[in-house]
């Protein structure tokens, strides 16, 4: 079974905006790609409060393998409770969204995740192996790849926040 090392803390960004979510959507999926992050949506939920609002969840988790031993991996859950509502966007009506939106994020190193080093019913002395490899082969490797991926997650964050600020319609 792979063993996770979860880095730094997690980020929220909160914001109530007019926006358009499909755009936020097609960036976000957009931005994970360039860091060279394969995403897969583990959670979708959608429904209407009793106010009108649509509320819309999703988790995205983000992997990306940098050996055959580690991948860095992000989790994202975002919620949104929106209206929809019509504004002048480059000479035209559109559709967007009025609303809040919460995104959250973490992140971690998935170790073994080939589980090639599991933990199975014979595989103690390999459950030692492989912690003597953590400890003293590949410490300095896992420090560098927890600031890649912290590096990556302050760039996901800003480029979010950033995103936000100048999609606003309002």
């Amino acid at each position: 079974m792979a063993q996770k090392e979860f880095v730094g803390k997690a980020v929220t960004i909160q914001q109530e905006l007019v926006f358009d979510f499909k755009d936020f959507y097609k960036m976000l999926k957009s931005y994970l790609k360039d860091l060279g992050y394969g995403s897969e949506e583990k959670e979708y939920h959608e429904g209407n409060l009793p106010t009108g609002e649509r509320v819309i969840k999703f988790t995205l988790e983000c992997d990306k393998k940098v050996e055959d031993y580690v991948k860095l991996v992000m989790n994202i859950n975002v919620s949104a409770a929106i209206k929809d509502v019509e504004v002048e966007k480059e000479g035209k009506h559109a559709k967007v969204q009025k609303g809040k939106i919460n995104i959250g994020i973490s992140g971690y190193l998935k170790k073994d995740s080939e589980d090639e080093w599991a933990m199975k019913k014979k595989s103690a002395f390999l459950r030692f192996i492989r912690e003597i490899y953590d400890k003293f082969f590949i410490h300095d490797k896992m420090e560098m790849y927890a600031k890649q991926l912290a590096k990556d997650q302050e760039a996901l964050v800003y480029d979010l926040k950033t995103f936000l600020k100048l999609k606003r319609l309002d």
